[in-house]
């Protein structure tokens, strides 16, 4: 558990395993990052920090072969891949003036529907302010 703010880099490694059997033991393996408020890490273990696992921004597979391949460390935002949802969670506009956008696989499509949303009124989003960003 560690702060990362946009291209930042965030070094993986198991919580109770060795990473490689991390990897092995948890097939499907992806590293979720979320926004989480200014806290001790023991905010991690409770069920608000649970609660806000849905509202991640984005995502990355893990694998044996490209972690090796990338010197176990994953680049966020750019190795990762946006949550679909995100144009339905957070005010696009807000967060792009706070961070710029994220580079990050399905940026593109997820700005999209924010700006038709914006158009249409179709969602409003759930939340509008942002904490400093974090992975898990």
């Amino acid at each position: 558990m560690c702060r990362h703010e946009p291209g930042g880099v965030y070094n993986v490694h198991g919580q109770h395993l060795g990473r490689e059997d991390e990897i092995k033991y948890h097939k499907g393996l992806r590293i979720y990052f979320v926004e989480l408020p200014e806290t001790e890490y023991n905010f991690f273990f409770t069920p608000a920090a649970e609660a806000l696992f849905p509202y991640y921004l984005a995502y990355r597979e893990v694998t044996q072969e490209w972690m090796e391949a990338h010197y176990w460390h994953i680049n966020f935002p750019d190795d990762c891949t946006v949550n679909p949802d995100l144009w339905k969670i957070y005010d696009l506009d807000a967060f792009v003036e706070k961070y710029g956008p994220l580079n990050a696989k399905g940026w593109d499509e997820v700005w999209q529907k924010w700006e038709e949303n914006k158009r249409t009124g179709e969602v409003e989003t759930e939340m509008a302010e942002f904490p400093p960003l974090y992975c898990e």
